[in-house]
């Protein structure tokens, strides 16, 4: 396996970490949500690091794969649950390339507005939200995101959740360009784990 796998596997699990925050608590931090939507926006990064923009913004991911990895969190099932449909996903996607490229072109619509608009704003939001809605929610499995229903009917938070999935997502398909598969997170944890603190 590839070193630079470890980067991608921890945006996807910074992105469903985040999710579960927004959907059980209400709570989106956008420090760890900027990465992960500005990765959406790296068309040609130079390297995987550059994709999130170092190491450093990654932290809370490494932290919470490492969590996974080793074991200390068994009962929180939700988070894997909701990388491995990502990993899913982007395996659809890749097939899809019609479809990528519509998300593609939209992207860079967006990119466009954001001299108005941070990534984190409420309208950047939306729209990305909007592209998860129309290009990613009609494929299965459909990421079911639990929590509480006075979040998760909040329009806002419906579309922070989704454009934090479409940068998880994001993270899969790279993952995927990399060489990584669902195996390898099933039966190769301590190899990941290993390769976590190499990196870390």
């Amino acid at each position: 396996m590839k070193q630079q796998l470890i980067i991608p596997l921890a945006a996807m699990f910074q992105s469903a970490r985040l999710v579960a925050e927004i959907a059980h608590h209400g709570r989106f931090d956008k420090e760890a949500a900027t990465p992960l939507l500005s990765s959406l926006f790296q068309f040609e990064a130079e390297s995987t690091e550059a994709v999130y923009g170092g190491l450093d913004p990654l932290q809370p991911g490494f932290k919470e794969l490492e969590q996974q990895l080793s074991h200390a969190d068994r009962e929180q099932i939700e988070v894997p649950h909701m990388v491995m449909a990502m990993m899913q996903l982007a395996k659809k996607l890749g097939k899809a390339e019609t479809r990528l490229q519509q998300m593609h072109d939209e992207l860079m619509r967006i990119e466009e507005k954001l001299e108005m608009y941070e990534l984190t704003h409420v309208n950047t939001i939306s729209a990305i939200a909007e592209i998860y809605k129309q290009k990613v929610s009609d494929l299965s499995p459909r990421i079911m995101v639990k929590g509480d229903p006075l979040h998760l009917e909040n329009p806002d938070n419906q579309s922070r959740v989704r454009a934090t999935l479409l940068a998880g997502i994001r993270s899969a398909i790279l993952w995927d360009q990399l060489g990584g598969s669902r195996f390898h997170l099933l039966f190769r944890r301590k190899a990941l784990l290993e390769m976590l603190r190499n990196v870390v």
